[in-house]
Parts: C-alpha cells; sequence; structure tokens
C-alpha cells in the first residue's frame, strides 16, 4: 500500500481525533456535554469524509495536471465553442460558496444516530415561573384542514409532555374567522382597517397587528409556527426546556430542524417528488443554518419563518413593521433586524413537521417568492438591517440566481465531453464530480434524516427508499425548472417592484396549498379548547 495514503489517512484521523475533542470541550463548556456515543460517531464520520475526498482527488483516476477552472487562462483548444465553455466554466466557482459553507459545517457538525448533546441539566422551577408558552399560528384561512390538524398534533404533545407545570397556549392569526376550531382567534382586520407605520404588507402585517393585540405578557415566549406545522411530545419538552433554561436571555432565539414529509398519504406522484426536493432543505438545517445558529449565533444566511421560538417583548421591540419590500420574505428581514438589537441565535436539538407543496406550481410559486422577497431584503432601504448581513445574504443569493445558467452548463458539458473529449483539465473534472456528488449527498442526507421508517409502515418506507435514485432525478428536474421561473419572477419583480406598495397584495405572496385529503379522517374528532 502507498506510504503517503497511509499517511494521508494518519492526518485525516489526527484531524478529525482534534476537531472531535474540540467539539466535546465546546459543548461541555456550556453545559450540555457530547455524549462518548455522539463523539464517537463524529470522529467516524469526519475522518471517513477527509479519508474519501483526498483519495478521490490524489488517488483516484488521472493524475493532476494543473489547477481546476484554469482553462481559459491556458487551453490550448482554439475553437469558439471551447472557449464559450471556459468562460461557462467559471460559473462553478460561484456555486462552491455555499458548498463550502456546507463543507465547514458537516466538518463541524456531522450527521449522527443520537443527539449530539444532551438537554441542558440547569433549568429554572417551572412550577415557581408563570412564564406562558405561545404556540402562534399564522394563516389567511385558506388551509383549514390543515391547520386544524397542526393544532391537534401540537395539543397531544402538550397533553404527553414532561413538563406539566407549564403553561403553553394556542393563537391563531387570521384573516377570516375559522369555524370549528375551538382555539382564541386573532382576527387581522382589513387593509382598509388597519395598516402599519411603514405600509406593512401580508404575513407580517398580521403578525405585527397580534402583538398589539395579544394579551401575551413581555416575559412570555412565543413559538411561531406554519398552518400545517406539528411537534411530537418529545421534541416540545427539549424546547420548553431550552426556553427554561437557567441562563436564557430575553434577546435569546431559537430554531430547530425542520422536516417535510408530515402526511400519512401523498397527494400524488408530484407530492412526493417535491418531499424528495424539499429533502436539500432538511440537509440546510442540518448544517449551514446550524453553522449559523450554534457557531456564529447569528443568521446572515435566513432563517426559516416556522419553529421560530422567541421572547415576546423581544419580538415587540425589534417590530415586524418591515415595510412592503421585506414582506415578502419577512422572517428574513426580522431575523437580520434581531442583529441589531444584540440578539443571539441557538440552534435546537428539536425537530418540527410539516409538508411539502402538493403540486409542481405550488413548488415553482414558493421558491419564486422566497428568491424575489430575499432579493427584496438585500436592496431595501427602510429596515434596518446591516450592510454586513446583506452583503453576506447575497453571497448566498447568488449561486441560487445563477442555478439555471449551471443546469444548462452541466447539460451542456456532459454532451460536449461526449462528442468533443478534452476540454477540461483533469484537476477541474474532479472538481466537477467532487461538486455534483455533493449536492446528490445533501439531498441523500435529508432524506435519511427526514426519518421514513418512524413515519411510515415498514414495506411503504422502504418502497420510498427504492424509488429514492428515480425520484432523485425528477426532483432536480423540478428544482431546474423552479429555478427557472423564480429568476424570471424575481426580474420581473424588481423592474416593478413599487408597484405592491400601492396595494397589488396577492402579486408577491402566493399561498401554497396544504389541506390535504387524510386530514378529513384524522379530523373526526371534536377539537379540544384547551391542552
Amino acid at each position: 500500500m502507498d506510504f503517503k495514503f497511509l499517511a494521508f489517512v494518519a492526518g485525516a484521523m489526527m484531524t478529525a481525533l482534534l476537531a472531535t475533542v474540540y467539539q466535546h470541550y465546546r459543548f461541555a463548556a456550556r453545559r450540555s456535554p457530547l455524549s462518548m456515543q455522539a463523539s464517537v460517531q463524529q470522529f467516524l464520520v469526519r475522518s471517513g469524509a477527509i479519508i474519501a475526498i483526498g483519495w478521490f482527488w490524489f488517488w483516484y483516476g488521472s493524475p493532476i495536471d494543473y489547477a481546476p477552472y484554469s482553462e481559459l487562462f491556458g487551453m490550448q483548444n482554439p475553437h469558439f465553442y471551447a472557449t464559450a465553455m471556459s468562460i461557462f466554466n467559471l460559473v462553478e466557482c460561484v456555486v462552491w460558496i455555499p458548498m463550502l459553507v456546507n463543507f465547514a459545517s458537516f466538518f463541524l457538525y456531522p450527521p449522527t444516530s443520537v443527539k449530539t448533546h444532551s438537554l441542558p441539566e440547569a433549568i429554572v422551577d417551572m412550577r415557581q415561573s408563570d412564564e406562558v408558552v405561545c404556540f402562534r399560528f399564522v394563516t389567511r384561512g385558506d388551509n383549514p384542514k390543515a391547520l386544524m390538524h397542526a393544532v391537534r398534533g401540537c395539543q397531544s404533545a402538550i397533553r404527553g409532555q414532561k413538563q406539566t407545570s407549564v403553561h403553553v397556549v394556542f393563537e391563531i392569526v387570521t384573516d377570516t374567522f375559522i369555524h370549528g376550531l375551538d382555539v382564541p382567534q386573532i382576527v387581522v382586520p382589513a387593509k382598509s382597517e388597519y395598516q402599519t407605520k411603514n405600509n406593512t404588507l401580508y404575513k407580517a402585517r398580521a403578525l405585527h397587528y397580534a402583538t398589539e393585540a395579544s394579551d401575551l405578557r413581555d416575559k412570555d415566549w412565543i413559538m411561531h409556527m406554519d398552518e400545517e406545522s406539528t411537534i411530537d411530545k418529545q421534541n416540545l419538552d427539549v424546547c420548553l426546556r431550552w426556553i427554561f433554561a437557567e441562563n436564557r436571555r430575553r434577546s435569546d432565539l431559537g430554531q430547530g430542524l425542520i422536516s417535510y414529509n408530515n402526511t400519512s398519504k401523498f397527494e400524488g406522484l408530484q407530492h412526493y417528488i417535491c418531499t424528495v426536493a424539499d429533502s436539500i432543505r432538511v440537509a440546510d438545517d442540518m448544517f449551514r443554518f446550524r453553522f449559523q445558529y450554534d457557531f456564529l449565533h447569528t443568521c446572515p444566511f435566513g432563517v426559516h419563518g416556522s419553529f421560530l421560538i422567541v421572547n415576546n417583548g423581544f419580538e415587540k421591540e425589534v417590530g415586524l413593521d418591515v415595510g412592503p419590500d421585506c414582506s415578502v420574505t419577512e422572517d428574513t428581514a426580522f431575523a437580520l433586524k434581531t442583529a441589531a438589537a444584540g440578539a443571539q441565535w441557538h440552534h435546537l436539538e428539536a425537530e418540527v413537521q410539516e409538508q411539502s407543496p402538493i403540486n409542481f406550481r405550488d413548488f415553482c410559486h414558493q421558491r419564486a417568492r422566497w428568491m424575489k422577497g430575499l432579493w427584496y431584503v438585500v436592496l431595501d432601504k427602510q429596515a434596518e438591517i446591516r450592510t454586513s448581513n446583506k452583503v453576506v445574504l447575497a453571497t448566498m443569493l447568488v449561486p441560487w440566481t445563477m442555478a439555471p445558467v449551471y443546469f444548462a452548463y452541466i447539460v451542456t458539458y456532459i454532451v460536449m465531453d461526449l462528442t468533443h473529449g478534452g476540454l477540461f483539465y483533469q484537476s477541474t473534472e474532479k472538481m466537477h464530480r467532487i461538486i455534483a456528488y455533493s449536492f446528490l449527498m445533501l439531498y441523500i442526507i435529508g432524506f435519511v434524516r427526514s426519518q421514513w421508517f418512524k413515519k411510515f409502515p415498514f414495506w411503504r418506507a422502504l418502497s420510498f427508499y427504492a424509488t429514492l435514485p428515480f425520484a432523485l432525478y425528477a426532483a432536480l428536474f423540478f428544482e431546474f425548472l423552479s429555478s427557472c421561473f423564480a429568476v424570471y419572477k424575481t426580474i420581473c419583480g424588481l423592474l416593478t417592484k413599487s408597484t405592491h406598495v400601492n396595494g397589488s397584495a396577492g402579486t408577491d405572496f402566493h399561498v401554497v396549498r396544504k389541506d390535504l385529503k387524510s386530514h378529513d379522517d384524522e379530523l373526526s374528532a371534536p377539537l379540544l379548547a384547551g391542552a
């Protein structure tokens, strides 16, 4: 066996060991130490990842010739197509930006089969605390079945959780009163009757009204949920212990992982493929988002609007009156405003379950709203957001905005490589493969983390795994088409950005259908008014 390879393996294992020791003492300093089983698993995953990448780069295939992506400056092929491909080849350098963040996050927080650290041991006496925890759902009223299903799931978690002395309540913030939902509702007045100082729109306007109309006190805590979000008793217990930790500050915000197969039966093939496509969002929560919460304790990459735990008084202090531009993705605008207010963000070792769009149309509109809204936040001059955070967010947005070009480049590259071989250096070819395999691994890791065997019968979950290769290619095709649509809508939105200020609500904020046929049977029994 090659001595250099053995030396590399030894170096990789030593690096992984040092990283594991550092991680162990880092968690121990926060009084939430890593378990020994988690430490061993992290060491093995880190070592394996380093060895696999090193073997692929130095020993697999042809030897390295020139620096990657340097064809444009030294290629001997004079044909136009070779020069054009070399220029488009540089697009991949931009795509490497978020991938390098994911690599760093993977190394810091490798996936394990056990929780990476235990719950805080020091928590306040909940029996002596009168702080209230509130599930706040926001809806237009278009998906009442999904909302009722979510409320029922959260009520079940409350009845079964361990911290029985905690007072947990519900608030439904809705545009229209929902009949049959026997929990408190805050009905948002029409725009002609209520408007914020900064002319905020959509969900942000509803949330801002809720801060004014709610009976919650400043010391109470809010867990923001989408209209289909559900949580079980174990994960709720994690959230409550985080809220009531002894050293908890009012400016602390928490967010955990969200999975997207919260259904007992898919509506059709499109629903399943959209769920597979959302696997990369699960991996994002595991790596990139966890990195910003757990390592940076801030949120320059953006946040989710659901499964967001915040102190009510701090939310009112920061404010959700973000203006019309930031109303499209109000969650990220609010999160970036908290940075200026001295907030610290934290990763929660907990999970909330949601569902993916049911059809391809909703999938495209959802992605278009996110891309357009995030660019609105970057270019906004009204909300109090630091320029440095806007720059980091833009750095993450540029690769996504260039996704259609990159997808087209990949297809062209495959065709050209078959018909005109030798266009790229071997080093560039290996970089192509590494980033392609990395993207596929993100989808696969997110898919596995969604715990299909826990949520579905064995044979059905097994069928999902068996069809994953085909579903994955279909999901990538969905992603390509949706990114094209998102870029088109973003360009149109930026060119006509002022129109939504004048009241054309609904043009920027597409509501995804969440009501499922499977909800009908689950909602036959009446909902309970309390927990």
